[in-house]
């Protein structure tokens, strides 16, 4: 049996008998290559679901919703690490959400896939095996996937199986070094670092979509929206945009589990990681603290041990 057809007849089973009201899951969308959450409460509802390589939205963010309810949230390690902080952080609880592990082995990127077609918009898309096949009225494409995955999945990190409630498949992420880029851009001089931090953030919209994709912003009133008192202007102006990413990552230091949907979600294409993984190192290295891997240790900021680290202290 199919991923998909387990992932169907599991959801559908629980729905059916009572023992989750909801299924937060993804399915096929409208347009080529792309899926779109789904909310099943109905076992003809779970008869959509979907999981494969071209599901990229964290749904984890939807559980902040429905605090009063039972769900069963179809997992990859993204969402399981998500759902690992849920927990920590107690806005999650293992008895309200059944975690259904699916196999993933890394999310198709859509913007490598426009790299690759050159602007050519297809017409239609499928995956078949670990091929990405898509066309237009005259052409055709058949790409690997190994070279069109998100750059947040080689080095991903897999949360124990006792995150899930049943595990479907394993996953199995694509090797490779999570700080390689993060060590390219350390190696910059400083006043290149900058230049560099400066042109990124000059392109930033300020539209916030990479706040409400992030599943770990989850504050009922961001401080960028506070204005009594007022904490970051809401201009366009460079250090207005500065302030306001410098400070969204200091709130997800030890927190972030580098899913990349604010990569994702960003429309012009600002590219955040390397300020989440810069600060997810330093929690690594001095503290040996890794989010998302496992519920049973305090969060990093509410967490004093006598041998932490202090030569910052003056």
């Amino acid at each position: 049996m199919s991923v998909n057809a387990l992932l169907r007849e599991t959801a559908a089973r629980l729905l059916a008998e009572g023992t989750v009201r909801l299924v937060v899951g993804w399915e096929k969308g409208t347009l080529p290559l792309r899926t779109t959450p789904l909310l099943a409460r109905t076992a003809e509802q779970a008869d959509r679901l979907v999981a494969d390589a071209t599901c990229d939205q964290n749904l984890a963010v939807y559980l902040t919703r429905f605090k009063d309810e039972k769900v069963a949230l179809v997992a990859r390690p993204c969402e399981a690490r998500t759902l690992v902080e849920y927990c920590r952080e107690h806005r999650a609880s293992p008895d309200r959400v059944l975690a259904i592990g699916v196999p993933c082995t890394g999310m198709l990127s859509r913007r490598a896939l426009e790299r690759r077609l050159s602007g050519r918009l297809p017409a239609a898309g499928r995956l078949e095996g670990d091929l990405v096949i898509c066309s237009g009225e005259d052409w055709e494409e058949r790409l690997p996937l190994t070279d069109l995955l998100e750059p947040v999945c080689y080095g991903c990190r897999l949360p124990g199986a006792d995150r899930y409630w049943r595990v479907l498949g394993e996953s199995r992420p694509p090797a490779g070094d999570r700080y390689a880029e993060l060590d390219r851009f350390r190696q910059m001089a400083g006043e290149e670092r900058y230049a560099a931090f400066c042109r990124a953030v000059e392109r930033c919209i300020r539209c916030y979509a990479c706040r409400q994709a992030c599943p770990m912003c989850y504050c009922p009133e961001c401080f960028s929206d506070r204005s009594a008192p007022t904490w970051v202007g809401s201009s366009d102006d460079l250090s207005d945009t500065m302030v306001f990413h410098l400070t969204r990552t200091l709130h997800l230091a030890g927190r972030c589990v580098d899913c990349g949907a604010c990569v994702r979600a960003c429309p012009v294409g600002v590219d955040l990681r390397h300020l989440h993984l810069r600060l997810g190192r330093e929690a690594e290295e001095r503290f040996a603290y890794r989010p998302g891997l496992d519920a049973a240790d305090r969060p990093l900021v509410a967490t004093f041990r006598p041998d932490d680290p202090e030569e910052f202290i003056r």
